[in-house]
């Protein structure tokens, strides 16, 4: 890997990371406000997860299970909608970095709203305690969640144009394979980077065991590898699309770097350490 794929690759590991510290801390928040609204006591936000102790918590009812195990799902589907029209709004020729940060963000939204729903029929968290309050049904849970499987194609297959249009030479859209290639050691590679950069984050916070790891976070970033691996293959039927010759993120910006590492920095000692 030559010196300017790495000053690529460090600017596109960022642009991920940014944008899922966005999501994850969001939707944090959410939790965590919709459990200080319906009145648990003792809510702590870390990084990893939103500590509460619902074992004495006496009031429940429907609208407040919803609020709490459904509300972060359904406003996470609304904000899908509304980064992908901030994101439509832009091009990679005016500001590579922010469109490329906002379709990031589509995506890593969108994954956890289908990570919450597939994991429903196994995992007795987010929408499956709803669905249980509610009586439906697991065989019914199980269909809407064999559903949201089918989402991961066809949402694949729409950001298919959205990323191989980071391509910033025509040299990159040759043949099938040129494209697929680009994407692989562009997009897939600064996701599995910035994956596996997330995950020690989030374990290493000592009270979040492997055990919710899997049964939470991993799922998601399964989703978002799924939907990237579909995106390569739909970039298999080749198509033409036009390109902007801007190379902003094969530059090295120091002021970008500084701003990025400092930033998820506080965020996470905040949250983790302090």
């Amino acid at each position: 890997m030559n010196f300017g794929l790495n000053k690529r690759m460090i600017n596109m590991v960022l642009i991920f990371l940014l944008a899922y510290f966005t999501v994850h801390i969001l939707y944090l928040f959410i939790k965590m406000s919709a459990a200080f609204y319906i009145g648990i006591e003792n809510i702590v936000m870390y990084f990893s997860y939103v500590f509460y102790d619902v074992s004495s918590f006496e009031y429940w009812s429907r609208l407040r299970v919803t609020l709490l195990y459904g509300l972060p799902t359904f406003i996470f589907f609304v904000l899908t909608f509304i980064f992908w029209l901030l994101k439509d709004k832009l091009s990679y020729g005016v500001n590579p970095k922010l469109k490329l940060y906002l379709l990031w963000s589509m995506l890593i939204a969108a994954a956890f709203v289908i990570a919450d729903f597939i994991s429903a029929p196994f995992e007795r968290q987010g929408i499956a305690v709803v669905a249980e309050w509610f009586y439906i049904s697991k065989e019914v849970v199980l269909v809407v969640s064999i559903l949201f499987w089918l989402v991961i194609p066809l949402l694949g297959w729409y950001l298919s144009m959205s990323f191989i249009k980071l391509a910033n030479s025509r040299r990159y859209l040759l043949t099938k394979w040129t494209r697929v290639s680009f994407l692989a050691n562009n997009v897939f590679l600064s996701f599995f980077y910035g994956a596996l950069i997330m995950t020690g984050l989030l374990l290493f916070n000592q009270s979040y065991t492997l055990e919710h790891f899997f049964a939470i976070d991993f799922i998601r970033l399964l989703v978002i590898g799924l939907l990237l691996i579909f995106v390569m293959i739909f970039n298999l039927n080749k198509k033409y699309i036009g390109v902007k010759h801007n190379k902003d993120l094969d530059y090295f910006n120091v002021s970008f770097f500084i701003f990025a590492v400092v930033s998820l920095a506080s965020v996470y000692i905040v949250l983790a350490i302090a």
